[in-house]
């Protein structure tokens, strides 16, 4: 078993057309724990064959409203994509909505649930990303922030419940196998927030504090055996993964609005609503810091 550092990792460049396969590969590989392939737009193209639309709520693409039916971007799937609920609307001082801020599952979605007999693979997704380039805001403030963020299954349970333009990818304990190579033959495990990174020197006469690591770091220790005694006994990840516990290390990626993000930081760091888990607020003071930096 190891223990991880929970870590905090702002995503730069996933935002416009031109980033738009390396953000949904990006946040697919995040969930699969897996990096098969290095070509993007192939990975893209077999997510949109399986159904699975979440990694590409984490590309997101600001357009021009007032673009919106200039010749280049009016075609059968527009209308679909402005009437989603999902879209983020800038407005100025005015009141005036000039800036639409899409994510790429509005943009998939649209394509599927147009009425009409095109082909809705990947080369109509590669037209209408072309077509939507020429409406494309290139000199704005983003809306939206990405994090890729390491921590237990406890605190991802956390952030999981925010819903509201707060998109989610998760590694998956349903497919990812810890007992391989590729995750040398073990389980991580996220640093508790009250850890003493000094062990005890001897195991005789144990502090209290001493003795609840020990407690805690032989029962993650167990559930290692456990877990992968179950896997050499061909028990599936997707049995298998009920042995594993909420300290277990995960890896995550969150995009959200800024508006989003200080809710979150309301509610998991400044405590409005009662005092958070101290795991966290360790996340939620890491993003927290790297916002309020800029």
């Amino acid at each position: 078993m190891k223990i991880i550092e929970p870590k905090v990792e702002e995503v730069k460049d996933f935002e416009g057309v031109d980033n738009f396969y390396k953000a949904v590969a990006m946040a697919a590989r995040i969930c699969y724990a897996s990096d098969k392939t290095d070509n993007d737009k192939e990975l893209v193209e077999r997510l949109i064959k399986l159904g699975h639309f979440s990694p590409f709520e984490h590309a997101i693409i600001n357009v021009y409203v007032h673009k919106m039916d200039s010749i280049t971007c009016k075609n059968k799937v527009w209308d679909n994509i402005m009437k989603s609920k999902y879209v983020v609307f800038t407005c100025n001082s005015e009141g005036f909505c000039n800036i639409a801020s899409i994510n790429g599952r509005i943009i998939v979605e649209a394509i599927l649930n147009t009425k009409s007999p095109i082909n809705k693979g990947i080369d109509y997704l590669d037209n209408i990303l072309y077509q939507i380039k020429d409406c494309e805001v290139t000199d704005f403030c983003p809306v939206f922030k990405s994090f890729i963020v390491d921590t237990s299954i406890g605190c991802t349970r956390e952030m999981n419940r925010h819903h509201d333009n707060f998109y989610i990818c998760e590694q998956s304990t349903r497919y990812c196998n810890f007992s391989k190579d590729k995750f040398g033959n073990e389980i991580a495990f996220n640093k508790p927030y009250w850890w003493n990174d000094n062990p005890p020197h001897n195991y005789v006469n144990l502090s209290q504090e001493e003795y609840e690591q020990e407690l805690w770091k032989q029962s993650m220790q167990q559930a290692e055996d456990m877990y992968i005694k179950a896997l050499n006994n061909d028990m599936s990840t997707d049995m298998a993964r009920g042995i594993l516990p909420l300290d277990t290390h995960t890896r995550a990626i969150y995009t959200a609005t800024i508006s989003e993000w200080h809710h979150f930081i309301d509610l998991r760091f400044k405590g409005t609503t009662g005092k958070p888990h101290g795991d966290i607020m360790i996340i939620a003071e890491k993003i927290n810091n790297i916002i309020n930096k800029q």
